[in-house]
């Protein structure tokens, strides 16, 4: 779906992804080619055990950011991290009924280090009504019938989203934290009326 939206319309899209998508046959390969920035998640178990790993995706971020930044870019994160089950909710230990708990840190940075070059954010959400959690094969086999793709552009304007100004003073992070959690909340709430609206008889 984002493909799709953005083909012809955005610049090529730059990804951060998690490492395990590169062993992805061909397509792991693809991404790889276009030096797409790969992103390695620790568990808190291993963190503890090794904490000079600490931060190591927000360097990588970093460096994505400033190799991007002198050429047109659009850049899509995924700032849940995982795809959304009923299980990694649990584990996630989500306050929201259809959404996993946010990630603002690379968001932060993103904004931080290329917000003045931004033409602003793009919120997508999809929404399956009648199928909580649609693997892609449950998808392509008809499996969720109606897909819903909800698209709103944010203005870095420090009213709908972090101004330039506000992302640069200390709590820039608690600033953009503070903003992802509304939006996730309304998002949340969104997403919960689409499934009652639309949900297959």
């Amino acid at each position: 779906a984002i493909f799709v939206l953005a083909w012809g319309r955005l610049p090529f899209p730059q990804f951060f992804l998690k490492k395990e998508l590169l062993y992805v046959p061909v397509f792991g390969q693809a991404l790889w080619s276009y030096e797409m920035p790969v992103m390695k998640r620790y568990s808190k178990e291993y963190l503890n055990r090794n904490p000079d790993k600490r931060g190591k995706d927000l360097e990588t971020t970093q460096k994505s950011c400033e190799r991007i930044k002198d050429q047109p870019f659009t850049i899509i994160n995924f700032v849940e991290g995982t795809r959304f089950t009923q299980l990694k909710k649990k584990k996630n230990g989500s306050s929201f009924d259809n959404l996993l708990q946010p990630k603002a840190g690379g968001v932060h940075m993103v904004l931080s280090n290329l917000a003045s070059q931004l033409d602003g954010v793009l919120d997508l959400t999809l929404a399956y009504p009648g199928c909580d959690s649609p693997s892609f094969w449950n998808i392509i086999s008809g499996r969720a019938p109606l897909v819903i793709i909800q698209v709103k552009k944010y203005a870095l304007d420090g009213i709908s989203a972090p101004s330039l100004e506000q992302l640069k003073i200390r709590q820039g992070t608690q600033q953009v934290r503070e903003w992802i959690n509304e939006l996730w909340a309304n998002k949340d709430r969104s997403i919960g009326e689409m499934h009652e609206r639309y949900r297959p008889n």
